[in-house]
């Protein structure tokens, strides 16, 4: 009887001992857990302020645009006034030789507009009747190296992606080769070389996946 009540208290005071530690060893757990904690906080709020920084830089270039645009607009409207005037007074007779010349200048640029307009036009036409062509021919392309492809919706998904982007920016610089703005050709060609490098890669990152998957699967 004594053996066991020794024992017993011996339990005992390992229960009370080990009820003592436990607080001590558990300390530096949440120490840690409210490190990781405050570092999670730190890391939203820096996320915050990027994407607020970010947001207000869009702002203000979206502002930029506008006021352009507005300018653009503004200084259009005043050639237009003046040029209504100054056909008024050619046909009264009233035009001084500096105000033909500039009358002359106006009719010149307005016939190098259209000029360019019109080619721009025919273009666009004709880029527009083969656009069944074009898309059949893609879509056997893309079948021949994509056969299953109705099979994957990720990938249908990018391909979808990558026609829309491919489509907005052949015809942006088709509209910037009839206005001849050369920079914007070479920024549009940046561009599009950017656009097919994204596509090539994120297509080799889900043929990868794909092959993981169906060798997972056999």
């Amino acid at each position: 009887m004594r053996k066991f009540t020794n024992r017993l208290a011996a339990l005992a005071a390992v229960a009370v001992m080990g009820a003592l530690v436990v607080p001590a060893t558990a300390q530096p757990g949440k120490e840690k857990r409210e490190e990781r904690r405050e570092k999670r906080k730190e890391r939203r709020e820096d996320t915050k302020e990027k994407l607020k920084d970010k947001r207000e830089d869009v702002k203000e270039k979206r502002e930029e645009r506008r006021e352009k645009y507005k300018e653009a607009r503004e200084k259009y409207k005043e050639k237009k006034e003046k040029y209504k005037e100054l056909k008024e007074k050619e046909e009264k007779g009233e035009l001084s030789d500096e105000e033909k010349a500039e009358l002359e200048k106006m009719k010149t640029r307005h016939e190098e507009v259209k000029a360019k307009h019109d080619k721009w036009k025919a273009k666009h036409k004709e880029w527009k009747e083969k656009r069944k062509e074009r898309r059949k021919e893609l879509k056997a392309k893309i079948l021949e190296k994509h056969p299953n492809i109705a099979e994957r919706p990720k990938l249908k998904q990018e391909m979808a992606k990558h026609g829309r982007r491919m489509a907005y920016l052949n015809h942006a610089k088709e509209v910037a080769e009839a206005e001849e703005r050369t920079d914007m050709v070479e920024r549009i060609d940046e561009l599009i070389k950017k656009e097919q490098n994204r596509h090539g890669a994120k297509v080799k990152r889900l043929d990868e996946a794909h092959a993981k998957a169906s060798e997972a699967k056999k």
